[in-house]
Parts: C-alpha cells; structure tokens; sequence
C-alpha cells in the first residue's frame, strides 16, 4: 500500500460484493461441534473514487470545491478571522479559500474530537460492564 497516495471516495447506487474470509463462513450445527461451511457475501455501497492524489493534492482539491463541499463532508470551514490570522494570507490577500495549513488544522481537530468520543464511549461501556456485575 502506497501510504502517501489518498483517495476521496463518495458513495453511490453501485454495490461492490464481497466474499466473506472462510473464517466467517461456518455455521454450527452438529453435536460434535463441527459445522457447514456456507458461502456468504457481503454486499456495500460501492465508493466512486472523487479524487485519487497525494494528502498535499486530495488538500487543493478540498479547497477548489468551496466551503459547501467541507461542510458537506464534515470539514469545519475556517472563519474569516482563522483566515486572516494566516501568514499565507497576509502576504496574498486577493485569495479567498483557505490555506491547506487551515485545512489541515481543521481536519486534526475533527479527528481529535472523534478520538475522544471514542474514547468516552469506550470508557463508558466500560464502566456499565463493571457496574453489572
């Protein structure tokens, strides 16, 4: 897998099906313990590749669709202030989308907020497991 290559993907009505791992495909069913093994397949929506580039590219690419594309996909869209406050953008004021430091920041801090529902998810289950027993 090539780690520096992203792809932005948007859903749509094509379905991919897959085969299920043979680990998952055995049904019980006899008294010794053993089991049939079934073909099962798992049909997702198929994710039409938007966009195929390097995190810098997949970035410009975000900034070119505007500000409806971010908060579309759950991107926080910089404020006007975030905007100004730039260095990038106090030396280029004629443009008006976003640096990709910004949209990098705001990327981090939604997958920040996300790992720490996450976590408080995981913590509370936790403790509803040891408060029953």
């Amino acid at each position: 897998m090539n780690y520096n290559r992203m792809t932005i993907r948007a859903t749509g009505d094509k379905c991919e099906v897959r085969k299920l791992h043979p680990h998952h495909q055995y049904v019980s069913g006899s008294s010794t313990g053993g089991g049939a093994r079934q073909t099962r397949f798992v049909a997702r929506p198929y994710a039409q590749p938007l966009f195929v580039g390097t995190y810098g590219d997949c970035l410009a690419y975000i900034e070119s669709q505007g500000a409806e594309f971010m908060t579309e996909h759950g991107i926080p869209v910089p404020t006007a202030g975030e905007i100004q406050a730039s260095p990038l953008h106090q030396r280029r004021p004629e443009e008006s989308l976003p640096s990709s430091s910004l949209v990098m920041e705001a990327w981090d801090r939604m997958e920040h907020e996300r790992k720490r529902e996450r976590l408080e998810r995981a913590a509370e289950v936790r403790r509803n497991a040891r408060n029953a027993l």
